[in-house]
């Protein structure tokens, strides 16, 4: 008889052969540890299927929390607040009215941030900030948007008044057109309900940023930038002096004032 070419190893258990010894096939061998090594790949697989399902989750989860969030300040549209037609800013009391134009404050417009942050957060470079070299300075867009908004109010009341104008035309042709690149940028889509004429949106509610977070960041201390507008409606001569209003525990009042303990004060709008 030819002799099996199958070849066996001894076990520990199993089929009992006629000799009184226990072997397994060597092919059995085999296919239980292609078994064992495709269930190890199996269960790897799955590990990493599982940790790329939680990485996309906290990517998703991630772009989700800073969907709307602005860029430098982190404000999200947390507040929801209604439009309104006419507000006290357009009360037929001119004279009120303007108190209050007169009351908005756009003082916190100037801050001073490192031109190191300015490179990482792909800024423009600035003019520098006086009191440290290492600082730039940036004015706030909707600060600067206010500002346009009091001058327009200004020449339009002059206007109104029959008065000259005080303000130069070309200034005002540059806050309407800066206005106008703002609102494009913005791209508000909230649909607003047609009503009677001239009073579109009317107590509809929009979804807004917080001013009062916009006011709170910009006058961190880190970004004090010791500045105060004077007057909105005059352009300055001497534009340092309005740099010069830096409080005691302010880190650049020793700078300022010795700079003008040595120089002295000039007046803002005179030559």
């Amino acid at each position: 008889m030819e002799k099996d070419s199958k070849e066996y190893l001894l076990v520990q258990d199993g089929d009992e052969s006629d000799d009184g010894h226990i072997y397994q096939s060597r092919s059995s061998s085999n296919l239980g540890s292609k078994l064992k090594w495709t269930s190890l790949v199996l269960l790897a697989l799955s590990i990493l299927l599982n940790i790329c399902l939680v990485m996309k989750m906290s990517i998703l989860k991630t772009a989700l929390d800073t969907r709307g969030r602005s860029k430098y300040a982190g404000l999200e549209f947390s507040e929801r607040i209604l439009y309104h037609t006419e507000t006290e800013y357009s009360h037929k009391n001119e004279t009120y009215a303007e108190e209050l134009w007169e009351t908005i404050d756009t003082n916190p417009v100037a801050i001073t941030l490192s031109y190191e942050y300015a490179r990482e957060n792909d800024l423009l470079e600035p003019r520098p900030f006086p009191w440290d070299e290492s600082k730039g300075l940036f004015y706030i867009n909707g600060f600067h948007q206010l500002h346009c908004l009091k001058l327009i109010k200004r020449s339009l009341s002059e206007y109104r008044l029959d008065l000259p104008q005080t303000l130069e035309r070309q200034h005002i042709s540059h806050c309407l057109d800066a206005l106008r690149q703002n609102v494009l940028c913005a791209a508000d889509d909230t649909p607003m309900p047609t009503l009677h004429s001239h009073a579109t949106g009317d107590n509809q509610a929009m979804q807004c940023r917080s001013w009062d977070k916009l006011i709170e960041w910009a006058r961190d201390p880190e970004k004090d930038a010791c500045y105060r507008i004077v007057d909105e409606y005059k352009d300055p001569v001497h534009n340092l002096e309005r740099f010069a209003y830096c409080s005691e525990d302010s880190r650049y009042y020793e700078t300022m004032t010795n700079y003008f303990a040595k120089w002295g004060h000039k007046n803002l709008f005179d030559d």
